[in-house]
């Protein structure tokens, strides 16, 4: 009798335990489109940065981790040297650059976007075509470039003529 007692105590405080239990939460699902939607914005405004000159604007649109990966250069990252970098690219006479996505996927932690791009000067002429990677992160609500990685699809210059005979 007292192991029936003690079953069913078991039983009973199982029971009232499930009941107990939370609902679990479901993490709302990842809107690919809304991602979309949030980096085309993003890209306006990156691109209406660099046709203002705005270095210190430039690095705002870096995640606290991110980094730029230019051709033939080391990684840049951190917000000074970012901005240093941009504004660098200004002094070169870099005045827009236009963005063109081709591809964009992920998940809640990373947005890749694939595309192609291409720098324009002060004159409006073009400087160089090619085409990038980036990888977006969230940080705090909004999506930031946490890795960004370009290469010119221009042919390369012909090497300079020797003098040898």
């Amino acid at each position: 009798m007292k192991t029936l007692k003690i079953c069913t105590l078991a039983v009973a405080i199982g029971i009232l335990a499930s009941c107990a239990k939370p609902a679990e939460q479901k993490e709302p699902a990842f809107d690919l489109e809304k991602a979309k939607a949030a980096l085309a914005q993003a890209h306006q405004k990156f691109s209406d940065i660099i046709s203002k000159g705005d270095s210190v604007g430039y690095a705002s649109m870096y995640h606290s981790q991110g980094a730029v990966y230019a051709p033939n250069m080391e990684p840049i990252s951190g917000k000074d040297n970012l901005t240093h970098f941009a504004n660098a690219s200004f002094k070169m006479g870099i005045g827009g650059v236009t963005l063109q996505t081709t591809e964009v996927w992920g998940d809640p932690v990373d947005v890749v976007i694939c595309g192609t791009y291409e720098v324009l000067g002060k004159d409006g002429k073009s400087l160089d075509k090619g085409k990038y990677i980036e990888i977006w992160k969230d940080e705090n609500g909004e999506l930031k470039m946490y890795r960004d990685i370009w290469n010119s699809s221009m042919p390369m210059p012909a090497p300079p003529a020797s003098n040898k005979k």
